[in-house]
């Protein structure tokens, strides 16, 4: 009977041998799926015992299982044992008893393993650590392989895309509302006009928001407050034509005189509308000018 293998003991007396290369293969499929793939050896050889260490993400996988070929067990390869220590590094070593001569033999054994449930989309590798080694005639004389890491790509499922038109996308048109002169405690109110066009029935975010003389830009949020914040007027407004008054709220006594510029759009759900790219629509724009009141006239007595 063999002794088992130790790839530290082995490691230091190993020689090369040619251009043998020891491989994982790789695998796909989605979180909490399994998958398998080989670990095996080219070009082809007849192996009697072999060694490696590699390690995995175990964020991403859980190791299940992993054991010998067909052909390694037809080499009278009888025990795989595998040793995963710490977690994410596995090493494997083989047992094996005399027979007839050994075969030329590909595939070593399979690894056998779990796709986390709450695994991302992503290719995690399986990569060697260290140097595989491999035997050829029960004669305790190693050889050393070159390695080539495999992987495994996960595939998880996402958010279905909202279909989009080719046509016209919508129109957004502003205009002040009666004047455009205001003063402390007065509301300002923009007129907004939407033009559908082919876009019709498709949910986007609507933006208004106002440039405040000398820098800055406050949103409008769905209860009427300006909010620093990049926050839609309405989430997944569905498109069509119409036309609406929207209240600005009374402007507070500590709003700087000057021009103010309202703006509108449409944007993609979720999406930041200060990026011309995540725009459905056009951007339009109205103003308007803050005063100070007018001085009431001294009364003549």
């Amino acid at each position: 009977m063999r002794r088992v293998v130790s790839i530290v003991a082995v490691l230091g007396a190993a020689a090369s041998c040619g251009g043998q290369i020891m491989s994982f293969g790789t695998g796909a499929g989605a979180p909490g799926e399994d998958v398998s793939f080989s670990l095996s050896i080219d070009p082809e050889e007849p192996v009697t015992d072999f060694g490696c260490t590699f390690q995995y993400d175990p964020s991403l996988l859980i190791l299940q299982d992993i054991y010998l070929s067909k052909g390694a067990e037809d080499n009278y390869i009888y025990r795989l044992w595998y040793n995963e220590s710490p977690r994410g590094t596995v090493r494997i070593s083989t047992q094996s008893s005399w027979g007839d001569w050994a075969d030329d033999i590909s595939q070593l054994a399979i690894l056998d393993f779990t796709i986390s449930s709450s695994a991302r989309s992503t290719t995690t590798p399986v990569r060697f650590v260290g140097v595989p080694v491999w035997e050829d005639d029960y004669n305790g004389y190693w050889y050393t392989a070159s390695s080539q890491n495999g992987s495994v790509t996960i595939v998880a499922p996402g958010p279905t895309p909202t279909p989009r038109p080719h046509g016209k996308p919508p129109e957004v048109n502003l205009r002040m509302e009666s004047t455009t002169i205001y003063t402390w405690g007065e509301e300002p109110f923009v007129r907004v006009q939407v033009t559908a066009n082919d876009w019709a029935g498709y949910p986007e975010d609507a933006y208004l928001a106002v440039g405040i003389p000398g820098g800055g830009i406050l949103y409008l949020n769905a209860r009427g407050a300006l909010v620093s914040k990049a926050t839609p007027i309405v989430k997944k407004m569905e498109v069509e034509n119409s036309v609406s008054s929207v209240g600005l709220g009374d402007v507070p006594s500590t709003a700087p005189l000057g021009l103010y510029t309202v703006y509108g759009t449409l944007c993609s759900p979720g999406k930041n509308p200060t990026k011309a790219s995540n725009r459905v629509s056009n951007l339009d724009t109205a103003q308007f000018e803050l005063v100070e009141p007018p001085v009431a006239p001294t009364p003549v007595t």
